[in-house]
């Protein structure tokens, strides 16, 4: 397997040297805790180098075929591939999320624009309005009270 030089923090990076770092990996039976020598077995000359030198895992395997070398190969590109789009999913789910809540804090500060300009407006329409029916009030006595009153609701006399 040929390795590329990637960015330590690379997870495909990672996942490709630990796949390397199995096959120099001692086996499992190295690992453990070798038991206690029976005293009344003598060992055989000729079996105990044979038994001590360990067996590697490759030397057990028989030689893979070129199709069983393709599938592996396959695998190992396919199982990058999937590390590498979930990276991609995650990182996308991640900016959506941080756009949605950028979106929610505008979204709140404009309601409170609105809320605020709606609360001005009353405030300068009222006095309009109330200056606007004393004008009326006040012309109600003349000659133009009904062509006034009918401007200021907007109806054609």
């Amino acid at each position: 397997m040929i390795a590329t030089q990637a960015p330590v923090d690379d997870p495909a990076a990672v996942a490709v040297r630990a796949l390397q770092q199995v096959g120099d990996a001692p086996s499992l039976a190295s690992l453990l805790p070798e038991a206690p020598a029976a005293p009344a077995a003598p060992a055989a000359p000729a079996a105990a180098p044979a038994a001590a030198a360990p067996v590697s895992d490759e030397e057990q395997k028989p030689e893979m075929s070129e199709e069983e070398r393709k599938r592996q190969a396959r695998r190992e590109r396919n199982r990058l591939h999937a590390v590498a789009s979930r990276k991609r999913r995650r990182e996308k789910s991640e900016a959506l999320e941080a756009e949605n809540a950028s979106l929610k804090a505008e979204n709140d500060a404009l309601r409170a624009e609105v809320q605020r300009l709606r609360v001005q407006n009353a405030r300068l329409v009222d006095p309009v309005s109330v200056n606007a029916a004393a004008a009326i009030v006040s012309d109600a006595s003349g000659p133009l009270a009904d062509e006034n009153a009918a401007a200021w609701l907007g109806m054609s006399a």
